[in-house]
C-alpha cells in the first residue's frame, strides 16, 4: 500500500492505495482544471497517474471555506484529518460520499444534501469508487458560534460536548440543499474575480449561505426561534436606527460595517435588499433632512454643518446645493423670510 498527503492549512487528505505510481503535489490547479479554480482560493492538486484530487480553501475572520474535487479511475482509500475540533456545514454537490462515525455508524452523504458536523481530531475512512466527486464546505471557527448562542441556544450544548464527543453528524437529519443555498455556492465556485472586491463578495456569500443553514436545522431544534430573514430585519433596522441616531457624526459604509461587526459587501447588499435603497444615498438624505430642520430653526450654516457630521462648511455646502438645488444660506433666507439672516459667508 502506498499513501500521499495532501496538507493544506489544518485539513489533511490522505490517499492510499496499491496503484499509486509516482504520486505527486503541485501548488496550484493545473490549466486542463481551470474551470474549477475559486481564483482568490489557495489550491493544490494531488496528481495520480489513476486521477487527480483538488483542494481548494479560502479562510476569513469566523470560517474557512473549502472546495474539494475528485478525479477518481481506480478504486482507492481516503482518509480526512483534521488538526482541531472543527465544525462544518457540509455539501455534497456531485456523486456521494459514506464514511464510519463512532457512535452513528455508516452516515451517507448524497449529492444534493447537506449537513452539521463536528469532526474532532482523529482519522475518517472514505472508499472511492471511480467517478467526479465534488464536496463542499465551511469549517466555522467555535468563537464566532458562541457568539451565535443567544440567538440560536441549542449551539451552547454542542460546543460544550465538542471537548469530549466523538466526531459526529449533529443536525437531526441530512437536509437537502435549497436552491437559494444552490445559488449562493454556484456563484462563490464559479466566481473569477481577484483582489478585495472578491474577497468581499465571496465572504458575503459564505456568510449567508451558513446563516441559511443554521436557520433551517434551527426550526427543528427550536421550531420558534427567529428566521433569518425576520433576523435580518431586525438587524438592519438597528442599522438604520444607528444612522438616525448619529446624523452628526461622519457616518461612512466602513465605520457602520464595522460597528455591526460584518463586511462592507454585506451592508450595501442587505440594506438595498431591505429598504430598497443605496446606504450611502440614504445616510446622505438623512443628513439633508436634518440640515433643512435646523436651517428652518434659524441656526447658522456653520452650525448645521457641525451638526451634520461635517468639518468643512464648504463641503457642506456643495452638498446640500447638489441635492437642493439651492446654498443653505438661501435656503434658510426663503424659510425665514429674513432678508437680514443671509449668511455672511462665501455662496458657492
Amino acid at each position: 500500500m502506498i499513501y500521499c498527503s495532501l496538507k493544506q492549512s489544518f485539513m489533511q487528505l490522505l490517499v492510499a492505495s496499491p496503484q499509486l505510481v509516482a504520486p505527486k503535489v503541485i501548488p496550484a490547479i493545473e490549466k486542463a482544471f481551470g474551470k474549477y479554480h475559486i481564483t482568490i482560493a489557495q489550491a493544490r492538486t494531488l496528481v495520480l497517474d489513476t486521477g487527480r484530487i483538488i483542494s481548494q480553501h479560502i479562510t476569513f475572520n469566523d470560517f474557512t471555506l473549502w472546495d474539494h474535487l475528485f478525479f477518481i479511475q481506480q478504486p482507492i482509500t481516503l482518509f480526512a484529518r483534521a488538526d482541531v475540533c472543527t465544525f462544518s456545514l457540509q455539501c455534497m454537490l456531485k456523486n456521494s460520499l459514506t464514511t464510519t462515525l463512532p457512535q452513528q455508524g455508516t452516515v451517507t452523504l448524497h449529492e444534493g444534501q447537506q449537513c452539521w458536523s463536528v469532526m474532532q481530531p482523529s482519522q475518517l475512512e472514505l472508499q472511492l469508487q471511480p467517478g467526479i466527486y465534488r464536496f463542499f464546505h465551511l469549517d466555522i471557527c467555535p468563537a464566532f458560534l458562541q457568539r451565535l448562542c443567544t440567538d440560536y441556544p441549542f449551539l451552547s450544548a454542542h460546543l460544550q460536548q465538542a471537548e469530549t464527543a466523538p466526531s459526529r453528524i449533529f443536525s437531526k437529519q441530512e437536509t437537502g440543499i435549497s436552491p437559494e443555498m444552490k445559488l449562493l455556492i454556484d456563484q462563490i465556485i464559479q466566481h473569477k474575480g481577484t483582489g478585495y472586491g472578491a474577497h468581499a463578495a465571496i465572504e458575503c456569500w459564505a456568510r449567508h449561505l451558513f446563516m441559511l443553514s443554521l436557520d433551517k436545522i434551527a426550526q427543528r431544534y427550536e421550531p420558534h426561534s427567529l428566521s433569518y430573514q425576520q433576523q435580518q430585519k431586525e438587524r438592519f433596522s438597528a442599522i438604520r436606527a444607528y444612522i438616525h441616531n448619529n446624523l452628526d457624526e461622519k457616518l461612512t459604509i466602513e465605520t457602520i460595517a464595522k460597528h455591526f461587526h460584518m463586511g462592507t459587501t454585506c451592508l450595501k447588499k442587505g440594506f438595498r435588499e431591505q429598504f430598497n435603497t443605496a446606504v450611502y444615498d440614504y445616510i446622505l438624505h438623512r443628513k439633508i433632512d436634518k440640515a433643512k430642520v435646523l436651517l428652518q430653526a434659524g441656526m447658522s450654516v456653520r452650525e448645521v454643518a457641525w451638526h451634520t457630521g461635517y468639518s468643512e462648511q464648504g463641503n457642506f455646502s456643495r452638498v446640500f446645493k447638489k441635492h437642493t438645488g439651492i446654498v443653505p444660506g438661501l435656503f434658510r433666507k426663503a424659510l425665514l423670510n429674513a432678508p437680514d439672516l443671509i449668511e455672511d459667508e462665501k455662496q458657492i
